[in-house]
């Protein structure tokens, strides 16, 4: 018994004296995780578009093409000089993504340590936070979401810093801001969260001043967001489904499937329950994402005011576009990622000091769960432009054309395919001829057909096609793949 006693002393010392241990443990493993085969999904269609305008765009097309897509340029025009250097490999695309991921978990474990006060919350926050799956997606992907989430997270950091130091950080405030601001549109809620929190304390001096450097440092990009705004395809689709598609039932339907697939990123929900959940199971569908959310709020609520009301602020202005968008993706919610985080590590901190052994039991069971995710995420083809760009270029013949619906699934489609065969892109209202002699593969990405991207008219077009093609030549062949980002289907057909 005394020797117990004393073993359990000196863990607890080692563990105190040496408490960077396990965070910088955790951190580093999580690092290999993200290096590890970060080549190991071929590119989808965000990724593919991503190194097309970068690579293809001259600065002048690359900046009116992105304003038109509703995107801020500077990421791709960053991009465009990254391939300059170091090459427009799988690997080299997402390298600054990765490497904007692991200096994330550097700062949020720093946000952790000022906003939970017991090692045990922080360490296993931080596990959460390194270990989900949302975060390794992000980290491997050739897009602006991972450098995003670091400028929020440093954001955050120098803002709490500048409002108990004040006027100490504010060079350093000012810049996270702008460096966040420049990512675009997908900024714009989380900034009004913030700028909401320093209004809600706008009696107090400190908030007063720092609320007028968040308004003044934003003032730069004004013209730019109006640029979106007025000349984006996105708004132009949104408000067209708005006044001729909008059903919120369905609408309703769409939000609670993405936040479902946003808790289960994080909490290593894996594909195969989620999908399990999903079909037929609309009120278990429900209460599992009520309870992720319950739960975060929860933890929410117990911490400091100044967290409390920020996260509180940052999940109101996060409400209205949710029943008002056309566009809903779990992605779109990677400022909610550290907060929700941080709210369970809260409950954590409640629940590990009055039920240890139900902790302990909860900490094994989460930690299978989420090494199967991982197991699962690498498993799980991402994309498979790669594998149907071999297809074709192993079975085509000369004078074959290859159609591609939408058009702007050439980017991941043609950073793969180097076969003969003319690439045509399908363009609503655009006219379509086949070539005397020609076969022709015919290359569907289903997520064409949902609502935000060309739903009903996607449906038609792509009904309409497949007849006329149908009518015209002989099907030879039709291959589905299935991937995480939306099946993808290959029809050959065969001049007659």
């Amino acid at each position: 018994m005394l020797r117990s006693a004393n073993l359990k002393l000196f863990v607890f010392k080692i563990i105190n004296k040496k408490a960077w241990i396990i965070p910088a443990t955790i951190i580093i493993v999580a690092a290999i995780i993200r290096f590890y085969s970060l080549g190991v999904h071929s590119l989808w269609i965000d990724e593919g578009t991503s190194w097309y305008t970068s690579k293809l765009f001259s600065l002048k097309n690359l900046w009116v093409d992105r304003i038109r897509a509703g995107h801020f340029p500077f990421y791709f025009i960053f991009l465009k000089f990254w391939m300059m250097v170091f090459g427009d490999s799988e690997i080299s695309l997402r390298f600054p993504s990765l490497i904007a991921s692991i200096i994330s978990l550097f700062l949020f474990f720093n946000i952790n340590k000022t906003a939970l006060n017991r090692n045990i919350a922080r360490w296993v926050t931080l596990a959460i936070f390194s270990f989900s799956v949302y975060g390794l997606t992000i980290s491997q992907e050739a897009r602006m979401y991972s450098a995003a989430l670091l400028f929020f997270l440093l954001l955050v950091f120098l803002l709490f810093k500048l409002i108990n130091y004040y006027p100490k950080y504010s060079y350093l405030y000012i810049f996270s801001l702008a460096a966040f601001l420049l990512n675009g549109s997908v900024v714009i809620i989380p900034y009004l969260g913030i700028l909401l929190f320093l209004l809600i304390n706008f009696k107090n001096k400190i908030h007063r001043k720092v609320s007028f450097i968040t308004i003044v440092t934003s003032i730069p990009f004004l013209p730019l967001y109006f640029l979106i705004l007025t000349r984006a395809a996105n708004v132009e689709r949104n408000l067209y489904y708005l006044d001729n598609q909008f059903n919120f039932k369905s609408q309703l339907f769409n939000i609670f499937g993405w936040i479902l697939r946003f808790f289960k990123d994080i909490t290593g929900f894996s594909e195969v329950s989620f999908y399990n959940l999903s079909y037929n199971m609309t009120l278990v569908y429900f209460t599992i994402f009520s309870l992720f959310a319950l739960i975060a709020l929860i933890g929410l609520l117990k911490l400091s005011k100044e967290y409390r009301l920020l996260s509180l602020a940052l999940i109101v202005t996060s409400l209205a576009p949710l029943f008002i968008a056309y566009k809903f993706e779990s992605r779109y919610f990677f400022y909610l990622f550290p907060f929700m985080v941080i709210g369970w590590g809260r409950v954590i901190e409640m629940v590990s000091k009055s039920k240890k052994r139900f902790f302990l039991a909860f900490i094994i069971l989460w930690g299978a769960v989420y090494i199967n995710d991982t197991i699962l995420y690498f498993k799980n083809p991402k994309s498979v432009w790669a594998d149907i760009s071999n297809y074709i270029e192993k079975n085509e013949s000369p004078g074959d054309e290859i159609w591609l619906l939408p058009e702007f699934s050439l980017g991941a489609f043609g950073y793969y395919y180097h076969g003969g065969s003319e690439i045509v892109r399908v363009i609503p209202g655009g006219k379509l001829k086949i070539k005397e002699g020609a076969d022709i593969w015919y290359l569907v990405w289903s997520n064409v057909k949902l609502p935000w991207v060309w739903g009903d008219a996607a449906i038609v077009l792509d009904s309409s096609l497949k007849r006329y093609l149908y009518f015209k030549l002989d099907l030879k062949t039709s291959e589905y793949f299935v991937t995480k980002n939306g099946e993808v289907e290959l029809h050959h057909y065969k001049w007659k």
